[in-house]
């Protein structure tokens, strides 16, 4: 890919912009679960606090990784050398090559231990079951797209 510095700092600037608004929306999310705001829909008490509770940490975590990307993002436009560096890592063909391998690897290797994991859990639970049927055929129909996506873009 060809691009530019002036232009890669346009992206960063708009990397930015949905960082920041992706930091708010998970901040108004952890407030709600605090706040026990939202809950879910058939559930005692125990179970929407712990619900609650799970919310509000993977919204933490994820307003952190987000927050991390923000400060790097803002820190590489401020130092030139440091955007060079990033630009070169963010655009390298072996990154980007060991990355590709390595979800399709992934991907590949879930679809294979969720087919035993769902034959388990039918054995426990029906409604478990059936989950991990639809989380089986949405991954393969969405792996299976992006395939017929990129075999015409490619």
């Amino acid at each position: 890919m060809n691009m530019t510095m002036t232009d890669y700092r346009a992206k960063l600037r708009t990397d930015n912009c949905i960082l920041g608004v992706g930091i708010l929306a998970l901040a108004a999310v952890q407030v709600l679960a605090w706040l026990e705001i939202i809950t879910p829909a058939a559930a005692d008490h125990r179970f929407a606090s712990f619900w609650n509770g799970f919310i509000a940490g993977a919204a933490m975590g994820v307003t952190l990784l987000l927050l991390a990307g923000l400060v790097r993002n803002l820190l590489a436009m401020r130092s030139e050398e440091k955007l060079r560096r990033m630009y070169a890592k963010d655009y390298d063909e072996r990154t980007i090559q060991i990355c590709q391998k390595g979800q399709a690897a992934g991907m590949r290797i879930c679809l294979l231990l969720l087919l035993p994991a769902c034959i388990i859990a039918g054995y426990f639970s029906m409604t478990v079951f059936i989950t991990l049927v639809a989380v089986i055929a949405a991954e393969s129909l969405i792996t299976g797209g992006a395939k017929l996506y990129y075999r015409g873009k490619l």
